[in-house]
């Protein structure tokens, strides 16, 4: 008996105490000021890329162009041929050809090519060698030099004596003498050597001690 009255006089207080703590609660406060942002955090790994699109359609053609100016024309050359049939040589082992066309102007601003033309034993055909050059398999060697209106050619032949080139007296006549002249009918300057036409030939890869390249490049009758 003395235990459920003692039971119920703790709870009659704890109802007095926990009104009497409520009653002493003040009115609700004022909101306090906002705090400072946090740091950013760290990005996030970029996303794989997308897919290409698919490729335009093709633009129109563009406007042609204006044609260019044309280029300069080549070296302009007009050639004559000057043949001497049966040429002989002298008891000095030289030959001296009467050509009047070899002027000064000639000998010093055009070109001029010489050949003899021999036939030869055990050859089908004439064996045509260029002037100055060694002839008839390398027997003897032929100069030349020019005077205005004369064309001169010397045999020499090697003597080891001597130690130098004389004079061959036993040269192989030849069937014929061609000479040729080639004038450049523009030249580009008045000191002009006939170079111009000399380098244009071996661009095109003659070999102008070979006669019939030579008259095949420049379109004469052989």
């Amino acid at each position: 008996m003395k235990t459920n009255m003692r039971y119920l006089a703790y709870i009659i207080f704890s109802l007095f105490l926990g009104l009497a703590i409520s009653s002493c609660e003040g009115p609700e406060g004022p909101q306090g000021l906002q705090g400072e942002p946090g740091l950013n955090g760290e990005n996030g790994a970029d996303g794989a890329d997308g897919a290409d699109g698919e490729d335009g359609e093709d633009g129109e053609d563009g406007e042609d162009g204006e044609d260019g100016e044309d280029g300069e024309d080549g070296t302009n050359v007009q050639t004559d041929v000057y043949i001497f049939e049966t040429p002989v040589w002298s008891d000095s082992g030289s030959m001296n050809f009467d050509l009047p066309e070899l002027t000064l102007e000639v000998i010093q601003h055009e070109v001029v090519l010489a050949y003899l033309e021999y036939a030869l034993d055990g050859s089908l055909e004439p064996v045509i060698y260029a002037v100055p050059g060694l002839h008839t398999g390398d027997n003897y060697y032929v100069k030349s030099w020019m005077n205005e209106g004369e064309y001169h050619m010397k045999a020499l032949k090697w003597d080891a004596l001597v130690g130098d080139y004389v004079a061959f007296l036993g040269a192989t006549n030849p069937i014929r003498a061609r000479i040729i002249i080639i004038h450049e009918t523009e030249p580009e300057t008045t000191s002009y050597t006939g170079e111009t036409v000399l380098d244009n030939m071996r661009n095109a890869g003659v070999d102008t001690t070979n006669y019939n390249e030579v008259v095949t490049y420049l379109g004469v009758v052989k």
